[in-house]
């Protein structure tokens, strides 16, 4: 019995690393971030539906302040594909595997982070559609000049950004915020541009509570919309967002996999998800008392 017993632990254990070789894709992500684990158990629910082409897929957590382990066992898999979440994850994925191919979400600046440039890695955004933004503001009243709050030190993804906010029908201009002791100014002289929104970038002033608040009260005054690229910012006070959600941006990652792998090539560096959830914080729409309620496919009193 005690032999037989051992046999099958051995068979078990032989069989799992079996798969640890074959894995022909991994999902690397940090569980801590937020939106990770989320994206990897979507990329894990519909990965079945894909194994033709993508194979054998393991999920592999990250740990920040430990990472050794977790790279130790990237390496061992030696995967084809790796789906990351956030920006350390990506780097850490690249710093082993050279070659791989990578698919990063969850990144919101990849200009910046140096990304765009590796011709063996594809990005999915982090922002939702502005087509979709546009669309919902537009739903309650005629939006067209929308100020972008950011830091110049994203400057170079808020460019690309603007120009995808113009062809979504916005009129749109940048609006740098580096300094918060400048940030009466900077509001001064949002109110004043004739804006019907205020798009929020995530900024190192914006990450201040106290800041965040005090743009979305002068806002409510203006009656400028404040509306956020991050969805955490509206649980802190901002009217709304356009988020693709994980399981648009998993089945996006999954999309822009099996296009690598089938042509070679990677074509577009980043990818937009076409659908998108509506995030509103109906404290802060009931201030602005619009005609009409935003649609929201999720609410936040």
């Amino acid at each position: 019995m005690n032999r037989l017993i051992l046999l099958s632990v051995l068979f078990l254990t032989a069989m799992a690393a079996h798969q640890a070789r074959a894995a022909a894709a991994v999902i690397f992500y940090p569980p801590a971030l937020s939106g990770a684990t989320s994206f990897a158990d979507s990329i894990e629910a519909l990965a079945p539906a894909e194994a033709g082409w993508l194979g054998q897929v393991v999920k592999v957590p990250l740990v920040p302040l430990d990472p050794g382990d977790s790279l130790a066992r990237l390496r061992e898999l030696k995967p084809r594909l790796v789906f990351t979440y956030g920006a350390f994850a990506t780097r850490s994925a690249r710093s082993v595997l050279p070659k791989a191919w990578l698919i990063y979400a969850g990144v919101p600046f990849p200009e910046n982070e140096g990304f765009i440039e590796d011709d063996r890695m594809v990005g999915v955004a982090a922002w939702g559609s502005p087509q979709g933004l546009f669309q919902l503001l537009n739903s309650v009243r005629p939006v067209r000049k929308l100020a972008v709050l950011y830091s110049d030190m994203h400057d170079a993804s808020v460019r690309p950004l603007l120009a995808r906010l113009k062809e979504a029908g916005f009129d749109p201009s940048s609006i740098e915020l580096n300094e918060a002791p400048v940030i009466e100014e900077v509001v001064r002289s949002i109110m004043n541009g004739g804006y019907g929104a205020l798009l929020i970038l995530p900024s190192p002033p914006m990450s201040n509570p106290d800041r965040l608040r005090y743009v979305i009260t002068q806002c409510v005054r203006g009656s400028i919309l404040p509306v956020a690229g991050d969805p955490a910012l509206v649980q802190e006070g901002a009217l709304c967002a356009v988020t693709p959600g994980s399981r648009a941006t998993a089945a996006t990652a999954l999309a822009a996999g099996r296009k690598l792998l089938s042509t070679g090539s990677r074509g577009q560096a980043l990818y937009w998800p076409s659908t998108f959830l509506r995030i509103v914080n109906q404290s802060v729409e009931a201030a602005f008392r619009l005609d009409r309620p935003l649609p929201a496919d999720r609410s936040i009193e």
